[in-house]
């Protein structure tokens, strides 16, 4: 994971981070002060320290040496050479991340990330949480060991899912043949939901996807988020951007609301956390919509 101080952060899967810390070759890159940026792991392979198969390692020989990245910031996981167990690693980090949290007065106990940047595995995990097991679905711990990996090695330190969702934003890069299957599930889904902002950006950047939709015959639907509460002639200018795409534009509108910045410290959804505020109910009439206008699964069209 990429953080920054002052609260500026940016979050990436380690898995990629060689090809990601390409970007350095990129006029971008000296946009950003990299002196000023954190570095943390959403997951870590637990082998000795200087092995190859570890992100850090891939992530270090990438790296562009260009950019002024200080080595202080960036923070790697104890390796099996400097810590007996890979649960005493998952702890050791907890630790390391706690401290950073405090030193940024976070009220989440973890620092804050601006960006997470995950790949995607060939069978769909991220991070080292994989699809079908229980590691998915845990939110006890915000770092975690894993002892029985489906994928080498066995060991592992990893987020959980809970703790990427806090990020400000989630990114995934999908690269090679050996991903096509995942990267093609879009075309085997009955929905494809589009979450979208409604700025210009937003709506070009999904045309591909739309592309890919139209192409195998699938159903899509654009999904306005964050919507700014009042703002009728851009919603209705962002709807019109959005048709012409050719995919499906949902009547309901999830609006930017107080109620996500309060949910999110506690990892919980908008209807958990206020289940009778406004964005709760934005959400509820979204399923609605896609339920029984979309997909049309109104009771007399559902098998028991």
């Amino acid at each position: 994971m990429l953080g920054g101080v002052d609260g500026e952060g940016l979050t990436i899967e380690t898995a990629l981070l060689p090809r990601a810390l390409r970007i350095g070759l990129g006029p971008d890159a000296q946009l950003v002060d990299w002196s000023r940026v954190n570095v943390w792991w959403s997951d870590e392979r637990f082998l000795p320290g200087a092995d190859p198969e570890r992100n850090g390692v891939q992530a270090a020989d990438a790296w562009n040496e260009s950019l002024a990245l200080s080595w202080d910031r960036v923070h790697p996981v104890a390796g099996a050479d400097e810590i007996d167990t890979v649960d005493a690693a998952a702890a050791d980090y907890r630790d390391e991340l706690a401290a950073a949290a405090a030193a940024e007065d976070s009220l989440t106990g973890l620092p804050y990330v601006d960006l997470a940047l995950l790949s995607l595995g060939p069978d769909t995990h991220v991070a080292s949480l994989f699809p079908g097991r229980q590691d998915v679905l845990r939110h006890d711990e915000p770092v975690f060991a894993v002892t029985d990996s489906p994928k080498p090695p066995p060991e592992r330190m990893t987020y959980s899912l809970g703790v990427v969702r806090r990020s400000a934003h989630v990114f995934f890069l999908v690269a090679g043949a050996e991903k096509a299957e995942a990267a093609a599930a879009a075309q085997r889904a009955d929905l494809v939901v589009i979450p979208c902002r409604p700025s210009l950006i937003d709506l070009d950047a999904i045309k591909r996807t739309a592309q890919l939709i139209t192409s195998t015959g699938r159903t899509g639907v654009v999904v306005l988020n964050a919507a700014p509460p009042t703002a009728t002639t851009l919603l209705d200018d962002a709807r019109t951007l959005a048709e012409a795409t050719g995919l499906r534009v949902a009547r309901a509108v999830l609006r930017e609301r107080s109620a996500y910045r309060a949910a999110w410290p506690y990892g919980l959804g908008v209807i958990e956390h206020e289940p009778k505020g406004k964005a709760a109910l934005e959400i509820a009439a979204l399923q609605k919509h896609i339920f029984d206008d979309v997909m049309d699964c109104t009771p007399a069209n559902v098998k028991a």
